[in-house]
Parts: C-alpha cells; sequence; structure tokens
C-alpha cells in the first residue's frame, strides 16, 4: 500500500512539472513604441520645431493585451527643462498617473522609471482600452515663455498612423483646443483636423504585456 501512494505521488509530480514545462512563463518584454518606431525608421521621419505655445499634446493608444505601464516617456527640443507628462483615461477624462520629467537630451526619449522610488507605481493598462498619454508645455513660471515642441511627419505627407509596435497601438494625435497654461485633457483628435500624417509632442511609454 505504501508504495502505490508514493508510485502515485510521483506520477502528480511528474504531471506537475510537466504541465509547468508545457506552460512557461514567457520573459518579460519591455515596449517603447514612440521611440522603437522612430529608431527603426528614422530617416523617413521629419522633426520640425512648433513656436512656443501652453499646450497638452500627445497620442491616443491602445494595449492589445492586459499589461503595464513601467514608465512615461518624452522628447522635446529644448534640453533641460522640465516636463508635466500625463496619463489619461480616455473615457473618463481622469489622470491616472502624472509624472514630471526633465528633458536631458533633445535627440532621444528621456523617461521617468515609475519604479525607481522605494514603492512601485507602475499602471495595470487593460486589453482593448483607450488611454492617451500627453506632456504640457506651458510656461513654469509667470514671466517665462512657453516651451517649443516637435512635431512629427513622414516625408512626403504619408500618413503613419494607426501604427502597431508589439502589443500598442497609436491611433491618432490628441491635443488641446485652448491654451493649457496647466495639465488639461487632450480633448481634440488629429484625425479630424490634421489628417494622419502627424503627431504633436513628443510623448511615449513604458509597456510589457503580462496576459499570455
Amino acid at each position: 500500500m505504501k508504495q502505490l501512494l508514493t508510485l502515485l505521488l510521483l506520477i502528480g509530480c511528474f504531471s506537475c512539472t510537466k504541465d509547468k514545462a508545457f506552460n512557461p512563463i514567457p520573459p518579460r518584454v519591455n515596449e517603447t513604441p514612440m521611440a522603437t518606431t522612430l529608431s527603426a525608421d528614422s530617416a523617413s521621419f521629419n522633426f520640425a520645431v512648433h513656436d512656443p505655445q501652453a499646450k497638452e499634446l500627445g497620442f491616443l493608444f491602445v494595449p492589445s493585451k492586459k499589461g503595464r505601464i513601467y514608465a512615461l516617456g518624452i522628447r522635446m527640443p529644448q534640453a533641460g527643462q522640465s516636463f508635466t507628462v500625463t496619463l489619461w483615461d480616455t473615457l473618463t477624462r481622469q489622470i491616472i498617473k502624472q509624472k514630471t520629467i526633465v528633458n536631458q537630451i533633445n535627440t532621444g526619449f528621456n523617461y521617468i522609471d515609475l519604479n525607481a522610488g522605494t514603492t512601485s507605481e507602475e499602471i495595470d493598462v487593460q486589453a482593448n482600452k483607450p488611454y492617451i498619454i500627453s506632456v504640457n508645455t506651458a510656461a513654469t513660471a509667470v514671466g517665462v515663455s512657453n516651451r517649443q515642441w516637435y512635431f512629427l511627419t513622414k516625408q512626403g505627407s504619408k500618413d503613419f498612423l494607426p501604427l502597431t509596435k508589439g502589443h500598442i497601438q497609436i491611433l491618432s494625435g490628441r491635443y488641446s483646443d485652448i491654451d493649457a497654461t496647466t495639465p488639461a485633457f487632450p480633448d481634440k483628435d488629429n484625425f479630424g483636423v490634421f489628417g494622419l500624417h502627424i503627431l504633436f509632442g513628443l510623448v511615449d511609454i513604458g509597456y510589457y504585456a503580462t496576459e499570455y
């Protein structure tokens, strides 16, 4: 009887090990959709610098898989300045996360790691739900000028939106219709006015999927 029980336990353990071997959890893959897009095809994009204005600028995106946002990023013309970046719930227009990022360089994206503090501030995002990431370009003090920002176009004015990188689909640019002297929900969609060949900003996210 004891031998039979031992045999059954061994079979059970083998089955568990076998199931785990055939259903491994894949390694985490970090995705930065905007930076990856520009890195892979930088020669076909134009970076024009817009005159200083107080605007909220960014893009609308949808994850195809449930996941987590671990970083927020910007790429702005003026190095050494701080910008407020906001992640929005598109449907409720509520702020999910807001951070200040120093634009240390103007030739690439600068990110703030949401795990940099003593407590993780990573954000859970749902599959097929729309979110907006945006940056505010208003002056940071009285008597100081508003900031410049990029508008990104593709050579030949070709549409490049929507674009999909990894599990993130960037649908269109978003912007504030009126001057945004402080962070404000970017209520206007580029599609209706400027088309799908232009992005204002620029912003990015760091994301990884948790659904397999």
